[in-house]
């Protein structure tokens, strides 16, 4: 949590075996979720924007 605080950030992600969760510690939020679960997510998206001819994008990502 020293990153992120360091830099501001508002929300850190990171990744379990098997649970989700959700915690605020110092100020920040720390969203938990099970590793697979992630990369279906992030995979879906991924093959989705490539099937539509888009460039891949995650729901919720900036730029």
């Amino acid at each position: 949590m020293k990153f992120v605080h360091n830099n501001h950030l508002p929300i850190a992600w990171s990744t379990t075996r098997t649970r989700f969760g959700k915690q605020q510690i110092d100020g920040s939020e720390l969203r938990q979720w099970p590793a697979a679960v992630l990369a279906f997510h992030y995979g879906t998206r991924a093959v989705q924007g490539r099937l539509a001819d888009y460039e891949a994008q995650v729901k919720g990502i900036t730029d």
